[in-house]
């Protein structure tokens, strides 16, 4: 069977194609799970006592706000409850 070299056009092509399917489907992902649960350990520590609560406010309601983005109001306030009830048993 005879195989052929990849011109550097198709190299680059599938280059682009894995680096999109990197960014759109596994990123965004590996992003929220692993490396910004890491940064608020290492840096939450360093911001000062009375300015945590306006931070943590603050993520939670982009976090819901965009976690709900295209969700029905059902979905929305089964998501809010499952936030409230994580929020109520931690600490």
């Amino acid at each position: 069977m005879a195989t052929r070299e990849m011109g550097q056009d198709e190299m680059q092509g599938m280059m682009r194609e894995m680096m999109e399917n990197l960014f759109t489907n596994m990123m965004p992902e590996m992003m929220l799970k692993g490396m910004m649960p890491h940064c608020i350990e290492m840096m939450m520590p360093a911001v000062d006592k009375g300015r945590r609560a306006e931070l943590v406010l603050g993520m939670i309601g982009k976090l819901v706000e965009q976690g709900a983005s295209g969700m029905s109001e059902d979905e929305k306030a089964n998501l809010v409850a499952k936030v409230i009830e994580r929020v109520q048993s931690t600490g």
